[in-house]
Parts: C-alpha cells; structure tokens; sequence
C-alpha cells in the first residue's frame, strides 16, 4: 500500500470507530448507510493486523474510491452528532 493510501485508510477507520461507538444513537433511517459503509470499512481492517507481516486487503477500489469513503463516513458523524 502506497503512504497516501495508508493514511487514507487510518482515517477511515478512526471515522468508522467514531461511528461505531456511537452506533446507539444513529437514527433507523440512517441504519442501512451505517451498515453499508461498515462492510466497506471491514474490507479494509486486514491491513492494520499487526499479526501478520504481509498485510494484504480485500479493498480493491482506488485512492478516489477511499477518499469517497472517508467523505462518506465523516458526513455521516456529523449528522449523527447533529
């Protein structure tokens, strides 16, 4: 994975255990979206397994499709904390 993808991706899953954390109050209409983006975050947990040395992750999208998740997941903290 390339620095800028690894960044990407901590920030992702700092933003997706913000949301996670907070996963009693997200509203039933938002549920789905919830869901949605923590299939996609799950897609990317291998690559922070300090376990194993060869760190590989199912994502197969882009640096613009990583950058959408990010997007996507910090609008969805701050309506949640609205």
């Amino acid at each position: 994975m390339k620095h800028q993808e690894t960044l990407i991706v901590a920030q992702v899953i700092q933003h997706s255990e913000k949301l996670n954390a907070k996963r009693h109050i997200i509203p039933a209409h938002m549920q789905d979206k919830w869901q949605s983006l923590m299939k996609q975050v799950d897609s990317l947990k291998p690559s922070i397994n300090p376990i194993t040395m060869r760190k590989s992750v199912s994502f197969q999208g882009t640096l613009d499709d990583l950058n959408a998740l990010l997007l996507a997941l910090s609008t969805m903290n701050r309506l949640v904390n609205n």
